[in-house]
């Protein structure tokens, strides 16, 4: 890349440079008879009146949106959007490989690389070489410059006063003497000297360039970061409010049975005494008849009712005989409303799970894809090409835990089911800042590849068991106090083994799978025990 002084004295030459470039575009078919070339140029004209007007977009029309500087090497993605090379596999080793860094339109990196868009690389190449000869010839008014006191064109350099001078200043006594240099030569000389005192400053200007697309592709990991784990978050708050919405359905579907079993048994209550009301009212009108009779009638069916009696057992009046006690009947109030917080509480808690690792996306492979819970870790079968992933193509496909652990004892255990290439352990604070994988010190692992379960420290190859069970988990327990390590079969209390090692410093859990068709996964801690 052609380094420019300042903005502004790209854009001085910016409005000629355009014009050159367009001009040599607009000419390559060249003109067939002599009115076509009055046309042509007259239409040239036109277009260069219309680009003199726009020539302060020429930069932004030219510039990378990631780097924002001159295209170099400019590739085109699928969704026609242009970027350096370096640029976007830069953005895609920071971020979601093959998604455009411009508008997130996804591509296939591997079938469908990046390719290269000539018509863009072409004009920014003329932009640039015509760029570099403007800068290189000077205004005309540097090339004319004319001493004031002779008028004569200036042609030396007096290398002690560090002036320009003619030939008549030369001769002059205020200048006999001096060492004079032509003015081409002298400025070839300083040019050179400038030139070696700006190389420092031009290596620290690519690395804080360097650094400041570091931090740019950064901005947009994060922001893309943010926007996924607020996609998750939402998912995960939809859970817990889908939870709490049945439980209150749950719970109110409760109140109103209770409501309507205990209203059916105080409406047949009612419907009792309804019937009973109507059979002591009509003994009671009957009554008052008899009162209201003569005394012969009355007497006469007085003894027509002894008759009766004596003659056999009678039915007791309607309504003469002892009515239920009204159901003392309301609703449990307490136990819908007593600890209801607590015992929902308590019932989330047995249905949510809770993990002892949590695995830490940003230590992750490239390889690696990691559950939403971030509880498993499964093994692409297409690992990314190296132009890609330059860093990390060659180091193992492991993750990290996002917890350092420190004093006192930690377990967690992990299913392995049928994975047939995979590496369990610990690995130091230290180890972990070197962003070597496997590092040359500080790691302790336990693994399964080629068949063979072995045992290994830091970047030494893994040394196979004496003993080979077929595993479906294993359990790590760390005792960070005693300096132990350990590797167990949960299934089966199986001590399979340990590394004693004394900790100088917090350590974080290990994983690592490079199995396509078995991924891990760490067990919750209440299934620990479970059978799966």
């Amino acid at each position: 890349m052609i380094m420019r002084s300042s903005a502004s004295g790209c854009r001085t030459g910016s409005v000629s440079v355009f014009l050159s470039v367009m001009s040599q575009l607009l000419s390559i078919n060249p003109p067939l008879s002599h009115s076509r070339s009055q046309s042509g140029g007259a239409l040239l004209e036109m277009v260069m009146v219309l680009l003199m007007e726009m020539s302060s977009l020429l930069e932004q029309s030219l510039q990378c949106p990631v780097c924002k500087e001159v295209f170099q090497e400019p590739v085109l993605l699928r969704c026609s959007h242009t970027f350096c090379r370096e640029c976007v596999l830069r953005c895609w080793e920071l971020g979601a490989a093959g998604v455009c860094p411009e508008c997130r339109s996804p591509s296939d990196a591997l079938r469908d690389p990046p390719t290269c868009n000539r018509a863009v690389k072409n004009l920014c190449e003329a932009f640039l070489r015509q760029l570099q000869e403007e800068e290189e010839r000077g205004s005309p008014s540097e090339a004319q410059a004319l001493c004031s006191n002779h008028s004569l064109p200036l042609e030396l350099f007096c290398l002690e006063d560090r002036r320009l001078l003619c030939r008549a200043c030369e001769e002059e006594a205020e200048h006999h003497g001096h060492r004079c240099s032509p003015a081409p030569d002298a400025a070839r000389d300083l040019k050179d000297d400038l030139r070696s005192s700006l190389k420092p400053l031009q290596e620290k200007l690519g690395v804080l360039k360097s650094e400041k697309l570091t931090c740019s592709l950064r901005g947009k990991l994060i922001q893309n970061q943010a926007e996924q784990t607020e996609s998750d978050l939402r998912k995960e708050f939809a859970d817990l409010h889908r939870f709490l919405h049945e439980e209150e359905e749950l719970r109110l579907t409760q109140l109103r049975e209770e409501e309507e079993q205990k209203m059916k048994v105080l409406e047949h209550h009612i419907r009792l005494l309804n019937r009973r009301l109507v059979e002591l009212e009509e003994v009671v009108k009957q009554s008052e008849e008899e009162i209201r009779s003569s005394d012969i009638s009355f007497l006469k069916l007085h003894l027509q009712k002894l008759h009766g009696a004596a003659a056999g057992p009678q039915d007791q009046h309607p309504g003469s005989e002892e009515l239920e006690k009204s159901p003392e009947l309301q609703i449990d109030v307490a136990k819908h409303l007593g600890n209801l917080k607590s015992s929902i509480w308590r019932k989330m808690r047995s249905i949510a799970q809770s993990f002892p690792v949590v695995l830490d996306p940003n230590t992750s492979h490239p390889c690696l894809r990691l559950s939403g819970s971030l509880s498993s870790l499964r093994f692409r079968p297409s690992p990314p090409q190296p132009l890609l992933f330059p860093d990390s193509f060659e180091s193992c496909p492991s993750v990290l835990g996002s917890e350092f652990l420190g004093s006192g004892t930690h377990c967690w255990d992990v299913e392995v089911a049928s994975n047939r290439c995979w590496a369990l352990g610990v690995i130091s604070e230290s180890a972990v800042q070197t962003r070597l994988d496997p590092p040359s010190t500080g790691l302790w692992r336990l693994g399964f590849v080629n068949g063979k379960l072995g045992q290994g420290q830091s970047g030494e190859f893994l040394m196979p068991l004496a003993l080979q069970p077929t595993l479906r988990r294993i359990r790590v327990h760390l005792d960070w106090d005693g300096g132990k390590v350990s590797f167990l079969d949960p299934l089966t209390n199986t001590h399979l083994h340990s590394f004693s090692q004394r900790f100088g410093e917090r350590l974080r859990p290990y994983f690592c799978s490079a199995c396509p068709a078995q991924g891990l996964r760490i067990l919750p801690s209440d299934a620990a025990d479970l059978e799966p």
